[in-house]
């Protein structure tokens, strides 16, 4: 567990400001920063582009590092806010990544509604797209086990992997007997159940895509099937022309909801309703649901 004497750097990404009647915020367009044409799909150099980005934020006026020690954060960061008057705050805190290994969120007074206060960067990097106010205080939390959890320094790195893959994400992809991990856009565009008879599902923290072949009817059972079946290659391959795993970042929402209704089954149909809605508009609306799908993990896994 977390120990009381320690102090970790936490980044501060300051409100947009107002110059001459326009907001002053990062260029929101990943692609016109990485001077790549989206037309011809995802960046597919990874590392590259982060390193491109946090090179691009970096020069930007919008972050300040500050040290914070774990036993006070909650007054060093009201103090922030107003040195001269440390209550009237109301904080809540949104997770931008949940993964098997560490957790990035961030923390915010939500009583603050002053306009000129937004902040752009962090309203698009939660879990759904919402207005936040600034100053907002982002954390990195590294997982060393399931109790053993403990805050650590955060890098501009860490910010601009969330902000790529709010475009564009990584997912496990399984086409002629095989899984590979592919990069597709982080939307519902490649996801036509009209013309491609795709099919999907929520399994545990992800939602599956699959199509079947011709000659196979689609099965009641699928969840239970493909759990089954995840690593027979053979099976999978005489059954499915292809199968996609994305990892939803509301998966994490799971839990939390289970404390207001104990029937997991139920849970999990109301997050599967909740982030498929975009998907099933696909014809009409061609929804780009930015923030829905975070990477998926080195292990194949639901």
């Amino acid at each position: 567990m977390n120990s009381p004497n320690y102090s970790f750097n936490m980044y501060i990404i300051k409100p947009n400001t107002l110059v001459e009647g326009k907001y002053n915020y990062f260029n929101e367009n990943i692609y016109k920063v990485l001077n790549h044409d989206e037309t011809s799909g995802p960046f597919m150099n990874t590392d590259d582009a982060i390193n491109s980005l946090s090179t691009y934020l970096s020069k930007k006026d919008f972050f300040e590092i500050k040290k914070i020690d774990f036993e006070n954060m909650l007054c060093d960061i009201e103090l922030f806010y107003n040195p001269n008057k440390l209550e009237g705050r109301r904080f809540q805190v949104k997770t931008c990544l949940d993964t098997e290994n560490e957790l990035i969120m961030y923390i915010f007074d939500a009583s603050n509604r002053d306009i000129n206060q937004y902040n752009h960067l962090a309203s698009i990097m939660g879990p759904k797209i919402e207005s936040v106010f600034g100053p907002v205080f982002i954390t990195k939390i590294k997982k060393y086990s399931d109790i053993d959890l403990k805050h650590v320094d955060i890098e501009m790195n860490d910010i601009t992997k969330i902000w790529l893959n709010l475009k564009q994400t990584i997912y496990w992809n399984f086409t002629d007997g095989l899984w590979t991990k592919e990069i597709m856009f982080n939307n519902n565009s490649q996801f036509n159940r009209k013309t491609d008879k795709w099919i999907f599902i929520n399994i545990e923290k992800s939602i599956v895509f699959c199509k079947f072949r011709p000659n196979i009817e689609p099965m009641y059972e699928l969840k239970e099937f493909l759990t089954t079946n995840l690593h027979n290659h053979d099976v999978l391959n005489d059954t499915f022309e292809c199968i996609k795993i994305c990892r939803l970042k509301t998966g994490e929402y799971i839990s939390q909801e289970l404390n207001y209704n104990n029937d997991l089954n139920g849970t999990q149909d109301y997050i599967k309703s909740t982030a498929l809605n975009a998907v099933s508009d696909y014809e009409e609306y061609q929804v780009v649901m930015e923030a829905l799908f975070q990477n998926v993990s080195d292990n194949l896994m639901f």
